[in-house]
């Protein structure tokens, strides 16, 4: 689990800052987990390599949570916040069977290797649920990635300083996009794109009112013989936010965003946010 802590720590440190080595430095910790623990012929991960085993001795998987998480869960989670941020093709450089290591299927992996047992006594593994979780429904922080690290998303909202705008909430969304790759903008000139679009559940207990959507640019990429209206690098989008009587407790928003290459268009993603409104 040592390997396990220290990677998510480095992600968390690529999500303040940006900065790529950070993300570079969890990917060789995951790796160096993946080498040395994993199992490859019955899934999950070993608690001791073989070079730590005395004479005789099996190697162990740690599963149960406790106060502590088990290994086998921080792995798990590792594993799925790597399948977010890294593209399969750049993924793992290991290989195991004849096959390249993809983060995103070995957490698929884990989850199966350990759901019999998690299915019979659900209240002894928390994390490894919440991990699990995590990888089927997507992060729930105010920072999270869509088209597999390609674009990253981080939104926070605040009340608005006028004196008159007591119940008016301002919302901001930044898209740092990577180099090489595009969001469709908010009116593609092709209907089989799919627009970027920030939209709040109807009973929410907010409306969203004046979203303002970057101007788009417009582009020639190999995939398409028409010009692409889309959006690349950093941009923004802001809203204002009103309220419908009492100040829930969260803002829920979704933001709906298509990456593309100037080859290949991902599937459309949905990221879901949940913003709390209580003074810090």
């Amino acid at each position: 689990e040592d390997y396990a802590w220290l990677g998510e720590a480095l992600i968390a440190l690529y999500d303040v800052t940006g900065n790529m080595l950070w993300l570079d430095r969890a990917r060789e910790i995951t790796d160096g987990m993946i080498r040395q623990f994993h199992d490859v012929n019955s899934g999950g991960f070993y608690m001791s390599n073989n070079e730590a085993l005395l004479a005789g001795m099996g190697r162990g998987k740690d599963i149960d949570d406790g106060a502590i998480p088990s290994g086998n869960s921080v792995a798990l989670r590792l594993l799925a916040q790597l399948a977010t941020r890294v593209l399969p093709h750049i993924s793992s450089g290991l290989e195991e069977n004849g096959g390249a290591i993809n983060y995103g299927d070995l957490a698929d992996e884990t989850m199966a290797t350990f759901a019999a047992k998690v299915e019979d006594s659900p209240l002894n593994y928390s994390w490894f649920l919440a991990a699990s979780e995590e990888r089927i429904k997507g992060e729930a922080g105010p920072v999270q990635y869509a088209g597999q690290g390609t674009v990253q998303v981080k939104i926070s909202a605040q009340p608005k300083s006028d004196k008159d705008s007591d119940n008016v909430w301002e919302l901001s969304v930044t898209l740092n996009i990577a180099d090489g790759w595009h969001i469709n903008s908010i009116e593609p000139f092709q209907d089989y794109l799919v627009a970027t679009n920030l939209r709040m559940p109807a009973q929410a207990g907010w409306v969203l009112a004046e979203v303002n959507y970057p101007p788009s640019v417009v582009r020639n990429l190999g995939f398409s013989r028409e010009p692409l209206s889309l959006y690349e690098g950093k941009v923004s989008i802001t809203a204002a936010l009103t309220q419908k009587g009492i100040i829930p407790l969260h803002i829920p928003i979704s933001l709906k965003v298509q990456s593309c290459s100037d080859q290949v268009c991902l599937a459309p993603e949905e990221l879901s946010f949940s913003i709390s409104t209580a003074s810090e």
